[in-house]
């Protein structure tokens, strides 16, 4: 019985600490290309360089990763999760934690079926993913 109690405080817990809007500090996407909002620096890999057809091309997609995370948010209802930009939602779905595995599980979603978690200090949120193959490393604030 105890166990219990302890397993849905602890989740209750997490779930609220959750709870808000969060903005994104930071991306990395495998290493293939870090960005850092706030000093609005980007570095890639030279694969992902390689990639690119030329210096155009690459420049273009820099700007519209930059742009897609720079207006990124990332908020948590008590069972509602949302990705959307200042102006538009872009998915919402109901989530699950399990705050031993440090996992959340988003329902009905399935490009991104579960992202582990961290909180750290400061009202800072880790949040990692897999997305179209590609790992995705969220380092967030809330607002």
């Amino acid at each position: 019985m105890i166990l219990k109690f302890l397993l849905i405080a602890s989740f209750s817990f997490a779930q609220n600490k959750l709870v808000g809007t969060w903005k994104v500090m930071e991306v990395d996407l495998g290493g293939d290309f870090y960005y850092n909002i706030a000093k609005d620096s980007v570095s890639v890999s030279e694969k992902f360089k390689n990639d690119m057809k030329n210096e155009e091309d690459l420049t273009f997609f820099l700007n519209l990763l930059k742009s897609e995370y720079r207006e990124s948010l990332y908020s948590f209802t008590q069972s509602q999760f949302e990705q959307k930009t200042k102006n538009f939602v872009l998915s919402a779905s109901k989530y699950q934690i399990d705050v031993i595995q440090k996992v959340i599980f988003i329902e009905d979603d399935p490009k991104i079926p579960k992202m582990s978690f961290e909180l750290l200090p400061h009202n800072k949120l880790l949040l990692f993913y897999i997305f179209e193959g590609h790992e995705v490393q969220l380092k967030l604030k809330k607002t």
